[in-house]
């Protein structure tokens, strides 16, 4: 056919074809003849500046288009742009097949995958807040003792100074008696401590007792559990100083603290005295240090002076009154992916493969006579019931009751076994838990790891509970009391294990730890440092840099809560599937 006798649309077509070098000034992308994969010779113009949505059913080619056509040929021409040596580094992808694409800009391709397979992976560790966070931690937490759950500071002269005048006014000037602790030999006689008191200058003794203290022991033999020996020690309360610290040179006070400090490896312990007979007032004795008092310089227990209180203080991060010293703080404590701050049962995951519960007792309506522990119900194991029997009847445990309206301790009694246990599988109930001990020994054979297999699954860790973090990088928190109540409730806190805290304890302590940040929704992170960074605001380099800290952190977490995803917390993996905040009804 020739030109005259074309049909009037394709007459019509030539100004486009001559237009379709300018297409990106006209705000449109055009591609003609694309045949990537299953497309055939697609022609199709869209338009920039648009959302433009790509829809139709599996297998009709939308990810030809979008990402195999039109990102491969964006990413091309964008990537031929670098030099030679730049492009080298680059990702390149081949030229699509594909008659022409005009109108192209620079593209950037969101994949529909989730790259993220590992655990460790979380929404903190992807928003780097959590570097963020265990930064903050490292320089602006507060450290509270695992046992007394008091704060722990790094004491020094000029601040245990100043404490000792503020208790002092509070306590009416008592006569204080600085002392520093010295261990030596339990058989150590009368005669030879006050031979040492001599040779090291001095010659009085506030206290005197005998404690018990573990030493460690040489390696043990291959095949041994090493056994811990406890030796005694004698532990005497050498008096450094005696003072009433209102009459007392501030330069007098200093050298006791600093003598006391140095003598007693960071230890100083001070008595506060009263006179039995005039309440308030000190006994007489020579006010100097190291002098010896009337009537000689035998040893003398405290409290022959009269009634009297203890004030303990450490150099360090070191708590006087457990006598439990902590290591200073560094990010990577607070960090899971550092084996420095990592959980050493789980590695960091807060998941170990143990055995499930849920598996073993999977229908809780069934009594223990008709078989609730399913493990127990094969012919192999017929013994292992019998034995559950027998021994539930005579601890009284209710064998015809259904497993879910057991008490928890009878529960307790079932998995854990019988606290009397000794040892010897026929006289005690030994418990579900030692059951799978002791196939856990017997795991070379195929059957045993067979039937292990059928009961076990990643539960919470039992030394972490789920933290990821040792116990030491839980004690640190951050902000106050108030802070803390506005954001979650004091019975909702996490409870390190490993602690001798109470709850109450815990509820009375102020701030959060890191997993309570942790475990907080996002806008609930972001109202709590909200509320802390004014607070931390102050001129010093440190404060500075704590400042810092706090306005990324906040900024942030405001940036993730506009984009809608307020509702995650910093402990959720990033490879699980986001929820929606609300729930969808279809109607």
């Amino acid at each position: 056919m020739s030109d005259d006798h074309r049909p009037d649309h394709a007459h019509q077509a030539e100004p486009d074809e001559r237009a379709a070098d300018d297409g990106g000034a006209e705000g449109l992308i055009r591609i003609r003849g694309a045949r990537q994969h299953n497309l055939k010779d697609l022609d199709l113009d869209i338009r920039t500046g648009e959302l433009t949505v790509v829809t139709g059913p599996s297998g009709s080619g939308k990810s030809s288009l979008v990402f195999d056509t039109l990102f491969a040929e964006g990413q091309r021409r964008y990537v031929e742009t670098f030099s030679a040596y730049a492009r080298q580094f680059l990702d390149r992808m081949d030229k699509p097949a594909v008659d022409r694409v005009e109108g192209v800009p620079p593209a950037i391709a969101i994949d529909q995958t989730n790259p993220v397979r590992s655990s460790r992976s979380t929404v903190g560790t992807m928003t780097e807040l959590n570097d963020h966070l265990k930064l903050l931690f490292a320089r602006g937490a507060e450290l509270f003792d695992r046992e007394t759950a008091l704060p722990v500071r790094h004491d020094s002269p000029e601040t245990i100074a100043a404490e000792l005048r503020r208790r002092s006014e509070a306590h009416g000037d008592p006569r204080l008696v600085l002392t520093f602790p010295v261990e030596l030999p339990a058989n150590t006689t009368p005669e030879e401590i006050e031979q040492w008191l001599s040779a090291s200058g001095y010659t009085r003794v506030q206290a005197e007792r005998t404690v018990q203290r573990e030493v460690k022991d040489e390696a043990p033999a291959k095949g041994k559990k090493a056994k811990p020996a406890i030796e005694a020690v004698k532990l005497l309360d050498v008096v450094a100083d005696r003072f009433r610290i209102a009459g007392a040179e501030p330069a007098r006070v200093m050298e006791a603290i600093e003598t006391g400090l140095k003598r007693g490896g960071g230890r100083l312990t001070v008595y506060a005295l009263k006179d039995e007979g005039e309440p308030g007032r000190p006994a007489a004795g020579p006010p100097q240090g190291g002098s010896a008092p009337s009537g000689g310089s035998e040893p003398r227990a405290a409290g022959s002076v009269g009634a009297h209180e203890l004030w303990k203080f450490s150099t360090g991060l070191h708590c006087p009154e457990s006598d439990i010293r902590y290591t200073e703080p560094t990010p990577s404590m607070f960090s899971f992916n550092s084996p420095v701050g990592a959980c050493d049962t789980c590695r960091g995951f807060g998941r170990v493969i143990g055995v499930d519960y849920g598996l073993v007792i999977p229908n809780e309506k069934l009594t223990l006579r008709n078989g609730a522990i399913k493990v127990f119900q094969t012919p192999a194991w017929k013994e292992c019931q019998d034995d559950l029997m027998r021994h539930a009847e005579a601890a009284g445990i209710p064998r015809d009751t259904p497993w879910a309206k057991l008490t928890p301790e009878q529960q307790a009694w079932v998995k854990n076994g019988s606290p009397q246990w000794n040892g010897k599988w026929n006289q005690h109930w030994y418990g579900v838990g030692r059951f799978f001990e002791y196939l856990e020994s017997k795991a070379y054979k195929m059957h045993i790891r067979v039937l292990l297999s059928k009961y076990r699954s990643y539960t919470e860790c039992p030394v972490c509970r789920g933290a990821r973090l040792k116990t030491d990088s839980l004690l640190w928190r951050v902000g106050t009391r108030a802070q803390a109540d506005a954001v979650l409730e004091p019975a909702k806190r996490y409870l390190p294990a490993g602690v001798a805290w109470s709850r109450a304890q815990l509820e009375a302590l102020p701030g959060l730890c890191l997993h309570d940040l942790m475990l907080m929704p996002l806008t609930d992170l972001r109202r709590f440092f909200d509320s802390i960074a004014p607070a931390q605001a102050g001129s010093s380099g440190e404060q500075q840099a704590l400042k810092l800290l706090l306005e990324e952190i906040t900024t942030r977490s405001r940036y993730l809560c506009e984009v809608g995803i307020g509702y995650l917390t910093l402990d959720r993996q990033s490879r699980t599937p986001p929820k929606p905040q609300h729930p969808i009804v279809e109607e």
